[in-house]
Parts: structure tokens; C-alpha cells; sequence
């Protein structure tokens, strides 16, 4: 395809057709930015040009390339506003001509059926810090030393809250803007360790009493019911005011996109103040797969199951540098490549940026080119089958008790490992997970799930407790790692722990951090031991009733993020066997990320992905061959039809009988994976 018929973007480009491509106003559909694919970051000052190249002709590149989705930004980093507002101060470098220049350069995106979205620091703004001492955030505990991002570090229970909210809507309005993107949304800074806590401002202290009666505390004491009450809080508020932005936003603007970068995941803990659960209405959840690609297939997950609306993980262009070829330079596009299709895989959208013309944006091509195909499998519903279990009550009731986390710059983030390690796990075994969290922990909601995992869940209600026993007695499965229950849901020890040691003899007491940090490095150590699932002293299976309860002594997660040890994927896939199957599942010996969704009531979509291997190998998928000999096993009723649905449209695929389920042979599967439809 010529760069001529690049620049003609398609008539499924979520749109109704030529109309809609005609249409220029906010309802025009190309505007919506949660229909886009090809969403890319690159927020330079609006000064004409982009790396020396004028705005016009770089935008006009990128929609060739096939850039649908623009970020740019009416703040420059976190210095403050590049334009005047009666709401926030001017950066100190700011040019009269940037007004005009950002209103041309909307205009030259919308030009080019670009859909275009401002972004924010949410907490974060130099110039409001400098000009309105007051709005500045106070810290329980302090910043550690050098710590610059604390001295503009601003407070929303302060007036800033308020003026961040007009600043957004006067920049929408003014501009022409279709959206806005909240980066930087935590309560305290995160990005340097350890870890300083925020805020006690008289503007907190004040919300904190009137809305529970308390005092704020006065130092970190985790044995404290009222320290306990005030984490809690700080979930609460913070999560009130995401929804109070996107609901005046909705107020002004109805079709603006409202984005929030979730700061809670591996290595950023409870200080973030951003909850683990499903919450909020009418915004996009988004997060960082942080520069490692198959991070975005669990991130991915992670987002769906906080809400219903789009889902985006964003990854760095060039995380891993470039290859030196004779001809010069060449960006090394496979992870982000891997990266975009790994959230593809697992039904939601990718964002990339920070790339240099010259070398990274040709890499947006390929990106365009890779996912085309998948546009229309995106944002499915999952077809349910295995759930694991992510706790904001352990995350931070349990594990946010180590004092590494604002003691020590090297802390070990625990928990987030387990899960890290067993969503990669699950995924190199060839099987799918969704996430669910502790608000998710209901009968209705978990018996849509045959299989119910656990890896740490010590910080558990009693209420939760019985209501997992209970999906396990009504057909359910149950895979736990250690101390089930041994903490109430605000992590305090319990005197007897739930249950008998019949059913879980696994950890009757949660350890202490310096003994997970030597079980750490003897993980680290012992990463090539074998699993034996015969062993009593591994692994404890009891039946309840209909269902089954395992508890593993150890956790495989931890030990496959802290070793990344093929034998640990052997033993999940060994695990995995034993347990109830999905109704669709690849056969082969290749690793392949697998996503299943119900395409309608009658059809589910497989999305196979190739998945890079984290150790060396003799086969790396995503190369230039496709991998043949694959098997798709169905484990249901006889399919009527079964075909390929990218990378285009196929004939119906052989389906042969074997045992109590069916293999569909399929076609040499492409380096960029493929959607097979099954019509039941």
C-alpha cells in the first residue's frame, strides 16, 4: 500500500460510513477516542514544529503511518500551563504565540481524522506549587533525600482540586480538544524510593474529620485502627474525585474521553491512594505496562475488571534501544510490537510515544498494519473460566505493613510479584485468566468462574471467607497458595485462623518479611527444582462437595517472577491439567497467549497470540514464519463451523473428534497472531 492510499483512512474505522468520515463535529465518530487503534504520545511544546519538523507535515506523516489517536498537551511536563488561564499560572518559559499554534495544530490533527486528546499530571504542577504555597501537599512521611517531585506535589482537597477541574474544562472548550488523559494519578509522588505519604494539609485534615470524625494521624502505625480507617479513606476520597473530574467534564462535554493512568501495580503500592477494585463510571481505565511487554496482556485484564468502559495500557516506543545494521541504526520495533498485541490478545487497547521521527515512527506502521486485523475483537466480553484474585485488603493491609516500603529504596514488592509471576505463568501454559477483586468476592460473581485462584489471600472478611467455601461447595474450584485467612480484612492476625488444618495446613500464621525475603533469594537460588504435585509437603487436595479445594505450600508465582524458570510454566501447565478445562485451549508446543470472547450469543472469538520466550530458545516466535502443526481443542459440544476471522476471512477449518473433545485444525498461525471464530 502507497503512502497515498495510507492517507485514506478506512470506512470501518468506527465510523457509519463516508458520513461519518465527513462529519466534523464532536459527534463525529472518528473523534471518539475509544474507537481508535493507533494511539501515540507525543507532547511537545506547540513552538510549529516537532523534532524540527513543521507540525503540519509531522501530523500528516503520522496519518499515513496510520495514527488515529494524538496526545498533545496544554501543560508542559509538570511546570504548569504553556497557554493563559484565569484558572492555573503560566509556566515561566511560556510564548504568546502557543495559544494560537496549539488552536492550528488541533485544527491540522481534526484535519486529518485525528482524534485529539490533551493530557495532565493530575497532582502535579510547578508553577501552581510556586505561586500557591497553600495548595502544596504535607507528608506523614517525608520525601527521601533529593526527592524533587514532593516540592510541586499539589493537593486536590485544596483549592488546586477545584482549579485543575476549570483549567480542564476551559481547555476543552477553547481548543477543540476530544479528551483528556490524567497521567500521574497518584495522591503521593511515586516515582522515587522509598516511598514518601501524603497528604496531611490542613485541606485533608479537615475532609478527614468532617467525613468520619477522626483526626488524622500522626504517624505511620499500621497497629492503629484509626491509621487503618485513614489508608482506607484516602482510597475513598481519591477515587471521589476521579469521578467528580469526569463527571463535570461529562457536564461541559459529553464526548470527551476521560483517561486516568492507575498507579497501582507492581512495584507502586497502597501509598498511590489508587484502589484495587472496580469503581467509577464513564472514564477509561489506563495504566503502564512498564517497558516489559507481556506485562500488558495482565495489565490489560487488571483494567477490564475495574469497569466496564475502554481499557488502554501504554508502553514506551523504544523501550529496548535500536540495532546497529550497515545501513545505520534500526529501532528494535518487536517489544512494543509483542507489547500491543499482548493487550490485543487479552481484548483491550495499547498506547505507545515518546518516539523520535527518524528512527521510532516507521515503527508506527507496523503497529498500524499488526492490529488492523483485531479492531473488531477488541473490548469483548470475556468468555469466563479461571479468575484470579487481586486484594486491595492484602496489597496493603498485609503487605503494605513492610517497612521496606518507606524505608527502602530496594524494597521487594511481595505481593504484585506472586501476581506478576502467575498471570505470565498461566499465559505460557496457552491459558487465559480474568482479574477479579475483593468487591468481586460475591457467590453471583464467582460461580461464573469454574476455576477460583488465590495465590495470597490472607486478609480475607469472614463474609468473604464463607462465600468462597460456598462457590467451592456448589461445583467450584479453589487453587491457594499459603495463610488463607489468617488476617482479618484490615490484616490484623486472627487468634484462631478460618478453617480446619484438614482443608488448609498451609501457613497458619503469615511470616515475617525478613523470612519472605530469604524465601526470595532461596527461590532465586533453586529456581531450576523441579515441582512435584505428588508431594504432600507441595500440594493438599480436599473435595467439598461439589467442588475442590487446593492449596499449594509455596507460591509458583513468586518463584517464576523472581526466576522466570521454564519448569515453573511446565508445572502450571502440569497444575493446570488436573483442573477444569476452558472451552477453548491451543494445542502445542510453542508458547501462544490465548484471549477467548463471546464475539455474539452464538460465536466465541480465540485470539492466539506467538509469545516471546523469557529464556533462551532455540524458536523465538514473531519472526518472519509463521508456526504451523497448531491445534485448537474445543472442549463442548460439537462446533457447526469454525474459522478464521483474521488475518482475513478464511473457509471452515477440519473438526475432528478425539476423546470427549474436538480439534480444529488450523492454519499456519501468522507472526501476528490470528481470531478464529467458533459458531455453536
Amino acid at each position: 500500500m502507497n503512502s497515498r492510499q495510507r492517507n485514506v483512512k478506512p470506512l470501518t474505522h468506527g465510523t457509519s460510513g463516508i458520513d461519518g468520515l465527513l462529519r466534523t463535529d464532536r459527534k463525529a465518530p472518528w473523534r471518539n477516542y475509544a474507537h481508535t487503534l493507533v494511539r501515540y504520545e507525543n507532547r511537545h511544546l506547540p513552538t510549529g514544529d516537532i523534532d524540527g519538523i513543521p507540525v503540519e507535515q509531522a501530523e500528516q506523516l503520522l496519518a499515513n503511518l496510520g495514527v488515529d489517536a494524538r496526545w498533545i498537551s496544554v501543560v508542559h511536563a509538570c511546570q504548569g500551563a504553556i497557554v493563559p488561564s484565569e484558572h492555573l499560572p503560566l509556566m515561566p518559559d511560556a510564548k504568546p504565540e502557543y495559544d494560537r499554534n496549539l488552536r492550528e495544530w488541533v485544527q491540522i490533527l481534526h484535519n486529518r481524522r485525528m482524534c485529539a486528546i490533551t493530557w495532565y499530571p493530575l497532582c502535579y504542577n510547578h508553577a501552581a506549587a510556586e505561586k500557591h504555597p497553600d495548595w502544596r501537599q504535607e507528608f506523614l512521611v517525608p520525601p527521601p533525600e533529593g526527592n524533587i517531585h514532593h516540592e510541586f506535589a499539589c493537593c486536590i482537597n485544596s483549592p488546586y482540586g477545584r482549579a485543575v477541574k476549570n483549567f480542564i474544562l476551559e481547555s476543552l472548550q477553547k481548543y477543540d480538544l476530544d479528551g483528556v488523559y490524567f497521567d500521574g494519578s497518584s495522591l503521593t509522588p511515586v516515582w522515587e524510593k522509598p516511598f514518601p505519604v501524603s497528604c496531611v494539609c490542613p485541606h485533608c485534615r479537615e475532609k478527614f474529620r468532617d467525613e468520619t470524625g477522626l483526626e488524622t494521624p500522626t504517624k505511620l502505625d499500621w497497629t492503629s485502627p484509626e491509621f487503618r480507617r485513614w489508608v482506607q479513606w484516602r482510597y475513598d476520597m481519591f477515587s471521589a474525585y476521579w469521578q467528580e473530574l469526569t463527571d463535570a467534564i461529562h457536564a461541559a462535554v459529553p464526548e470527551a474521553a476521560v483517561i486516568f493512568n492507575h498507579y497501582h501495580r507492581e512495584r507502586i503500592p497502597w501509598v498511590g491512594a489508587v484502589p484495587l477494585k472496580s469503581f467509577g463510571r464513564n472514564f477509561l481505565r489506563g495504566t503502564e505496562a512498564d517497558s516489559q511487554p507481556l506485562r500488558g496482556m495482565f495489565y490489560t485484564r487488571c483494567m477490564r475488571a475495574a469497569g466496564k468502559e475502554g481499557t488502554e495500557v501504554w508502553m514506551n516506543i523504544n523501550p529496548h534501544g535500536h540495532i546497529n545494521t550497515p545501513a545505520g541504526p534500526k529501532h528494535n520495533v518487536k517489544p512494543v510490537l509483542d507489547f500491543m498485541l499482548a493487550c490485543a490478545a487479552a481484548g483491550g487497547h495499547a498506547a505507545t510515544g515518546c518516539g523520535t521521527p527518524a528512527i521510532e515512527w516507521p515503527t508506527l506502521q507496523r503497529l498500524a498494519d499488526a492490529l488492523g486485523p483485531f479492531r473488531a475483537y477488541l473490548d469483548l466480553p470475556s468468555v469466563p473460566h479461571a479468575a484470579l484474585h487481586v486484594s486491595q485488603q492484602t496489597d496493603t493491609f498485609v503487605f503494605g505493613r513492610n517497612p521496606g516500603v518507606t524505608t527502602d529504596a530496594n524494597w521487594t514488592d511481595h505481593y504484585w510479584a506472586s501476581l506478576v509471576g502467575w498471570a505470565d505463568a498461566i499465559a505460557m501454559a496457552g491459558r487465559y485468566c480474568d482479574v477479579v477483586y475483593d468487591d468481586h468476592l460475591t457467590l453471583t460473581k464467582l460461580k461464573k468462574f469454574p476455576l477460583l485462584i488465590m495465590p495470597l489471600a490472607p486478609a480475607l472478611a469472614k463474609k468473604q471467607w464463607n462465600t468462597v467455601l460456598q462457590y467451592v461447595r456448589t461445583g467450584g474450584t479453589l487453587v491457594t497458595g499459603p495463610w488463607f485467612g489468617v488476617c482479618d480484612e484490615w490484616g490484623e492476625p486472627r487468634g484462631e485462623p478460618l478453617g480446619g488444618r484438614e482443608i488448609f495446613p498451609f501457613g497458619s500464621e503469615f511470616p515475617t518479611f525478613e523470612e519472605l525475603d530469604s524465601r526470595k533469594e532461596r527461590g532465586l537460588r533453586e529456581k531450576t527444582l523441579p515441582l512435584d504435585w505428588n508431594s504432600r509437603h507441595l500440594i493438599r487436595r480436599a473435595k467439598m462437595a461439589k467442588g475442590e479445594i487446593i492449596q499449594l505450600s509455596l507460591d509458583v508465582g513468586t518463584l517464576f517472577r523472581h526466576s522466570s524458570s521454564p519448569l515453573v510454566v511446565s508445572a502450571v501447565a502440569e497444575l493446570l491439567e488436573t483442573l477444569p478445562r476452558p472451552c477453548a485451549e491451543p494445542v502445542s508446543e510453542e508458547l501462544l497467549l490465548t484471549g477467548v470472547f463471546q464475539k455474539n450469543r452464538r460465536t466465541v472469538a480465540v485470539h492466539l497470540q506467538p509469545c516471546t520466550s523469557p529464556w533462551p530458545s532455540k524458536k523465538q516466535p514473531n519472526t518472519h514464519q509463521p508456526i504451523r502443526g497448531i491445534l485448537l481443542r474445543w472442549n463442548g459440544n460439537k462446533p457447526k463451523l469454525a474459522r478464521c476471522a483474521t488475518p482475513t476471512p478464511g473457509p471452515g477449518l477440519p473438526i475432528r473428534k478425539r476423546g470427549k473433545h474436538w480439534r480444529i485444525e488450523l492454519p499456519p498461525l501468522p507472526p501476528h497472531g490470528m481470531v478464529i471464530l467458533i459458531e455453536q
